[in-house]
């Protein structure tokens, strides 16, 4: 797993992150006692670009298709979304985006991990403020997602 993902595109941490989750998800199988766990966990993971596996036709939000980074189909349906910037106006993005995943009701979990790129990680010490705190309680008790900031 990297330490430092400065400097890495976005899509380049993404491909990291697919291997590291489906890792998650063949362990998950494993212990499911599943017969061939890798294939369980190709068959329930997607990644946004994959071409011909999510066959599920999604509906409309808004005139256009809400896809995800990473969805998860088993055991639950969870959304992924990995954002990164130095700038606070798309932790808001990241924040409506992972809403209309569960307002719309296609995913019973949202996590959307954020990587701060601000030289002093001003947004990830600004989640220690009491409203950033209670946003990121509404959003886990009210909406079922989970915020990570990093």
């Amino acid at each position: 797993m990297r330490r430092n993902p400065q400097g890495k595109s976005e899509q380049q941490i993404q491909t990291e992150l697919r291997s590291i989750i489906f890792n998650y998800m063949k362990k998950y199988f494993e212990q499911e006692k599943r017969k061939n766990p890798a294939n369980s966990a190709k068959r329930a993971l997607y990644w946004e670009g994959e071409e011909g596996n999510f066959k599920e036709n999604k509906p409309d939000t808004f005139a256009s298709k809400n896809y995800p980074d990473f969805i998860i189909i088993r055991p639950y349906r969870i959304a992924i979304e990995y954002k990164k910037s130095g700038s606070g106006s798309v932790v808001k993005h990241a924040i409506g985006q992972s809403l209309l995943h569960t307002l719309g009701e296609e995913f019973d979990f949202v996590y959307c991990l954020f990587q701060d790129e601000t030289k002093d990680k001003r947004i990830v010490k600004s989640v220690k403020n009491d409203k950033e705190k209670n946003i990121i309680q509404m959003l886990w008790e009210g909406y079922n997602i989970y915020m990570k900031f990093i």
